[in-house]
């Protein structure tokens, strides 16, 4: 049941993607991981950022740190969308 909910397509990924803040449900989608391995990605993040004098919304990360932080292909999901356009035109 959750490795369906973890599951997500390019256009829910490209929709995480456009917020400027993710939280942990949407860190669970991008990463693919479970809330505690979630909590981790964030405070992993949110140290950084903290250790660096920055100060941050509860509870929210930046996206574009975040896609930094797990490795989102960004090539391949511009590509998909693209692959989806045609498909779908």
């Amino acid at each position: 049941m959750i490795e369906e909910q973890l599951k997500i397509n390019v256009k829910e990924t490209l929709e995480i993607l456009s917020k400027p803040w993710c939280d942990v449900n949407d860190i669970m989608k991008l990463a693919g991981c479970g809330r505690n391995n979630a909590l981790k990605i964030r405070k992993a993040v949110v140290d950084e950022l903290e250790n660096k004098g920055y100060i941050l919304p509860t509870n929210l990360v930046p996206t574009d740190i975040l896609i930094k932080k797990i490795y989102v292909n960004l090539d391949y999901i511009t590509k998909m969308i693209e692959v989806n356009k045609k498909i779908n035109n």
